[in-house]
Formats: structure tokens, C-alpha cells, sequence
């Protein structure tokens, strides 16, 4: 994994910028390697308040981040950002260990379901 070269990020980024780190996965497609790299994507600030920021959606529309939130989408450093983008990939994990269990759990009934079906004890592991 790669983080992109920040002399790059403040070429295209000024001063008045949040960000938002993401990251960017490309699979070849004939084989199974792949390259995975963070990427910054840069919020204009459009005017800042006492309690947050209104950002520049890039569409022409704005978009609030309250300052001071637990969660927030933009942040005002790279540093901030890959911070967040840690969290967030915790969490990600957290959700898919919670849904792998539940899967495990139902293959195990349904095997146990099929042993007994063909006469065979459920305790009974192959």
C-alpha cells in the first residue's frame, strides 16, 4: 500500500481545504494481484462557523461538518485524515467478524443438519 505523495496533494489542494481519506484498490484483472493506494479527496471550504464548516461539494452544492463531531467526513489535515480512515476500517472489520461468526455459525447447523439427516450423530465431526 502506498500513500500518495503529499507534495502532489498540495499542488491540487490550497490552504482553505478539508479532506477526506480514501482508500483505492486496483485488481488486475488477469491475475489476482492488486495495488491498493490512500487517496485524498480535497473539500473547499466555503465558509467556516462558530461550530463547523460548510464545505464545497464539488457539484455546485455545500455540505456541513460540525467541528467538533466524533464522526466526521472531512477533516482539516492529511494527518486527521488517515486517522479517520483507520477508524473507519476498524469498524468496517468489526462489522464483517460479527457477520463471518453468524455465517459460521448457520454452515454449522446446516452441516449438523445434514449429518443427521443421513443418520449420523450431529456430535460427530468429519
Amino acid at each position: 500500500m502506498r500513500i500518495e505523495d503529499q507534495d502532489e496533494i498540495d499542488m491540487v489542494c490550497s490552504d482553505d481545504v478539508w479532506f477526506r481519506a480514501e482508500l483505492r484498490v486496483k485488481a488486475f484483472s488477469l491475475s489476482l494481484s492488486k495495488e491498493t493506494s490512500i487517496e485524498f479527496k480535497c473539500f473547499a471550504v466555503a465558509r467556516p462557523t462558530p461550530k463547523g464548516v460548510w464545505l464545497n461539494d464539488g457539484m455546485g452544492g455545500e455540505f456541513f461538518v460540525l467541528g467538533k463531531a466524533r464522526k466526521q467526513y472531512a477533516l482539516p489535515t492529511t494527518k486527521l485524515a488517515i486517522i479517520d480512515l483507520v477508524h473507519r476500517k476498524r469498524r468496517h472489520v468489526a462489522y464483517r467478524q460479527v457477520h463471518l461468526r453468524a455465517a459460521q455459525e448457520e454452515l454449522l447447523m446446516a452441516e449438523n443438519a445434514m449429518r443427521e439427516e443421513q443418520g449420523r450423530p450431529s456430535w460427530v465431526v468429519e
